[in-house]
C-alpha cells in the first residue's frame, strides 16, 4: 500500500486525527502513536510535537498535497494516527524511502 492510500484509509476510518490541534489534543490523551508532517509543516509546531517523543515521519509532499492525500480539500500540515493503524503508515512510508 502506498502513503497516500494509506493516509486517505486512516483518515476514513477515524483513526486519524487531522490538523495540528486536532493531533495535539490526542497526544495530549496519549492516543497518538505515529505522527506524519508535510514537509512544509511549520517548525514551531514540530517543536511541539517532538516533545510528546513520538515518532514524526515527514511526508515529500507540501501541506496541499497531503490534504488532497488524506482526501481532504484543504491542506494539512499534521496527521496524528492512532493506534494499529500507525502501523499501516509507518510500513508505506518504509517503502516510499526505498524508491
Amino acid at each position: 500500500m502506498d502513503v497516500n492510500t494509506a493516509l486517505r484509509v486512516v483518515v476514513e476510518k477515524k483513526s486519524a486525527a487531522v490538523g495540528f490541534n486536532k493531533t495535539k489534543k490526542r497526544l495530549d490523551k496519549n492516543l497518538i502513536g505515529v505522527v506524519v508532517a508535510a514537509s512544509k509543516c511549520s517548525p514551531d509546531y514540530l517543536k511541539i510535537i517532538e516533545k510528546y517523543q513520538v515518532p514524526i515521519h515527514r511526508y515529500e509532499g507540501t501541506n496541499a498535497q497531503l490534504g488532497v492525500a488524506c482526501g481532504k480539500p484543504f491542506p494539512i500540515s499534521i496527521i496524528g494516527v492512532s493506534g494499529s493503524a500507525g502501523s499501516d503508515i509507518l510500513q508505506a512510508l518504509k517503502t516510499q524511502g526505498r524508491k
